[in-house]
């Protein structure tokens, strides 16, 4: 229980900005019991970061330990991108749409950017990636 405190404290300090409190916190946490919530936690701390390697290797974990959870594969889409692993990214996304669709009732597509969309047709975009048009999701980014 003391592991997922911290790794809900660290969650809220990266929420707040706080990443280097967050990261003690989720390191700890992960001391403690290395579960699949705390290592991604501890990728999305090393996002916010920008330690892309440090992050993948904590979605990667996160991933290995529960291969059902949607945002965990929906937050090392993000890092993916960072790493311009493109395709990868892609992947990815489609696997988080699928459980999602499999496994809840929506998959909420976020972003941390002042802004988010800017001009872009979501509906395009998710209509390209759900049909693998790659090269034209592509040409459209």
């Amino acid at each position: 229980m003391i592991s997922t405190h911290l790794n809900e404290a660290a969650w809220g300090k990266m929420e707040a900005g706080n990443y280097n409190e967050a990261l003690k916190n989720v390191l700890e946490s992960i001391e403690l019991i290395s579960y699949s919530d705390n290592n991604d936690t501890a990728a999305m701390i090393y996002f916010h970061l920008q330690d892309f390697e440090k992050g993948l290797e904590y979605s990667n974990e996160s991933i290995k330990i529960n291969e059902t959870n949607s945002e965990h594969f929906y937050n090392r889409a993000q890092i993916l991108v960072k790493l311009d692993k493109k395709d990868l990214a892609i992947k990815d996304l489609n696997k988080a749409i699928d459980l999602a669709e499999k496994n809840y009732q929506g998959l909420v597509v976020g972003n941390q950017a002042a802004n988010f969309s800017v001009g872009a047709n979501i509906g395009m975009i998710f209509m390209m990636a759900a049909e693998q048009e790659y090269d034209e999701l592509n040409m459209a980014c």
